[in-house]
């Protein structure tokens, strides 16, 4: 019988940190904890079939370049039925061994943690949006993290007055460099909670829909581009078509808190220079 028991990512060695897949990323800050013995913490936590998920838009590829990847993403997500990068995973991915929906290879009763003033990923290497939540409440999204916080650790402005008495906060990332998409998840329960709302990590359930979001400014619409950016797998799924649909792309500065209806998907704007 193999036992489990809990550890703190703080309590990880340097040399741990070093065999772990730098090419990959992962919640850094609040910090989670991980089954004792665990160490690739920085893996997808599952995957998504792309043109299962989302049929690919006629005359763009989501096996180009990082780009035109992105803007496809986004052309068929805004023309279908999902509201959110988690409603989307929760529907579609295939979990990687030891990991849960809600949570990745996180323990969902791991050491609680402070709400942090941002939320801190070690770096986005792959273009693709992001997400945070307090229990079902979206706090946080952005269109494509790795153009907007290219920093590392990158730090996610979430609504922190959304997430007070929240009991657990998760954070969703999906890599759109190849196919199948790789999902990111993390999470970790709070201090302080008062909720009792905090969705099973066993069980699909339908998320409830987002009360409040920090997005991006100014969304304005262009006509949907053609294929000019990211590489790798290809599937004769990929090939199927469906009506060109615009890409929404929102210009202006630096994602800003705000309050947006729960109908709103996230929108896509144009590549900071």
């Amino acid at each position: 019988m193999v036992c489990f028991t809990k550890t703190s990512a703080l309590a990880t060695s340097f040399i741990v940190l070093s065999a772990s897949i730098e090419a990959h990323n992962n919640v850094v800050y609040p910090v989670m904890t991980y089954p004792a013995g665990f160490y690739n913490m920085n893996s997808p936590s599952s995957t998504i079939l792309a043109a299962e998920a989302l049929p690919v838009p006629s005359g763009q590829s989501y096996s180009t370049d990082s780009d035109s990847n992105t803007k496809a993403y986004w052309t068929a997500f805004n023309a279908s039925t999902y509201k959110t990068l988690r409603e989307l995973a929760w529907a579609n991915e295939v979990l990687e061994p030891g990991a849960t929906k809600d949570c990745g290879y996180a323990l969902k009763d791991g050491t609680p943690q402070d709400l942090p003033e941002t939320v801190q990923w070690d770096g986005f290497s792959h273009q693709g949006p992001c997400e945070v939540y307090c229990d079902d409440t979206r706090v946080f999204q952005n269109w494509n993290c790795a153009v907007d916080y290219p920093e590392s650790p990158a730090s996610l402005p979430y609504d922190k007055a959304k997430c007070e008495g929240a009991a657990v906060l998760s954070s969703y990332w999906i890599a759109l460099h190849t196919t199948p998409w790789q999902m990111y998840t993390a999470c970790v329960p709070l201090t302080g909670s008062t909720s009792t709302t905090a969705g099973s990590s066993d069980a699909y359930e339908t998320p409830a829909t987002p009360t409040s979001d920090t997005t991006a400014a100014g969304p304005s619409t262009a006509p949907a581009p053609s294929p000019t950016e990211e590489s790798t797998d290809t599937s004769d799924s990929q090939t199927e078509e469906t009506p060109t649909t615009e890409v929404k792309v929102p210009t202006g500065g630096a994602p800003k808190v705000q309050e947006t209806p729960a109908s709103e998907k996230c929108l896509v704007r144009r590549r900071r220079q």
